[in-house]
């Protein structure tokens, strides 16, 4: 039986999940962002099939469509001797679940400041950006109109932590040459979507119990009390009653500033060996016929020789062994 509940748990999460790259970015966002956060939830939907039959009896064909889940697309009766056959397309809307995983990114996940954990959290936030059409998929009971959930403009697009991550290769909303804009298609204007679980005597018996409010802007989308927090998180270096722990990089940001400026003088040092500063005699000297590169300086001087060039001291021999113990 055991082994069969951790197959059970394998399939679920390499097979219906993407397990390896879950765990490969849930590690990585602990590494380096404190905390990985991952949620889990149960995920029901709707999956709907055409399905073509041909030369069905009447027996067949009244035992076809009905059940509730069956819609008749099209229908063709006909004669074949004694008997009337159907040719019908159906379709078959079929609710299903499982089990969804998935990585959150870190600027889109909000935690009450005072927490020591996910459990304990008055409040709690996934903001993640959807579409109208997205929106209405999710919420076919709620009569979305574009006006109703307005401009759909948000602060969160531009936080710091957010532009971070696609700052390498510029592909945040808003750099330059971006070509993701919705054009005039208003079903693919985009929206931040709050999913808040909040600690709250919402009903006014005195207790405050845990419910689920999804919001986009002041438009409440669903409000209803559920039993826990979907989501997970990790980190790499635990701070004792706090939620947020430190990264990798918080042990060795100072090293790592120390090796930058220490780097930084060394090639500033190299630079000026390779290309010597040349103070030139005001009116003696024509400056045209010194090389003109963005390494070196001329500078007009009063002194008796038409030019100068003095050296910097060559650090490099001395200093770069430093450089090495800071890895």
């Amino acid at each position: 039986m055991a082994k069969q509940a951790t197959d059970y748990v394998n399939h679920v999460f390499t097979k219906d999940n993407k397990g390896w790259e879950i765990l490969y970015s849930w590690f990585t966002d602990a590494l380096m962002q404190k905390n990985g956060i991952v949620k889990v939830w149960w995920d029901e939907y709707e999956e709907v099939q055409r399905e073509e039959y041909r030369g069905l009896d009447e027996v067949s064909f009244m035992a076809l469509i009905s059940p509730d889940e069956i819609e008749v697309v099209e229908h063709t009766e006909y004669p074949e001797g004694d008997y009337i056959l159907h040719d019908v397309v159906v379709k078959r809307d079929t609710y299903m679940g499982k089990i969804r995983v998935e990585n959150v990114p870190p600027d889109e996940f909000l935690i009450a400041r005072e927490s020591k954990s996910i459990e304990d959290a008055k409040f709690i936030c996934h903001r993640v950006e959807k579409t109208l059409s997205q929106l209405r998929e999710m919420y076919p009971d709620e009569n979305i109109e574009a006006e109703d959930l307005g401009g759909g403009f948000n602060e969160d697009e531009y936080s710091m932590e957010r532009l971070a991550r696609y700052e390498f290769d510029k592909s945040a909303k808003y750099w330059s040459g971006w070509g993701g804009g919705e054009g005039d298609d208003e079903t693919l204007r985009t929206y931040w979507l709050h999913e808040s679980y909040i600690r709250t005597d919402y009903n006014g018996d005195g207790l405050a119990e845990l419910r689920k409010v999804c919001s986009v802007g002041d438009y409440v989308l669903a409000n209803e009390e559920i039993d826990e927090i979907p989501f997970v998180s990790l980190c790499p270096i635990k701070i004792p009653h706090k939620f947020f722990g430190l990264s990798v990089a918080d042990l060795v940001m100072d090293l790592q500033l120390m090796k930058s400026t220490l780097m930084r003088n060394l090639m500033d040092n190299m630079y000026n060996q390779n290309f010597g500063r040349y103070a030139v005699l005001e009116g003696q000297a024509n400056l045209d016929d010194f090389p003109n590169t963005t390494a070196r300086w001329c500078g007009s001087r009063k002194i008796p020789q038409r030019y100068h060039a003095p050296r910097d001291p060559a650090t490099g021999a001395v200093h770069f062994p430093d450089a090495g113990i800071l890895g």
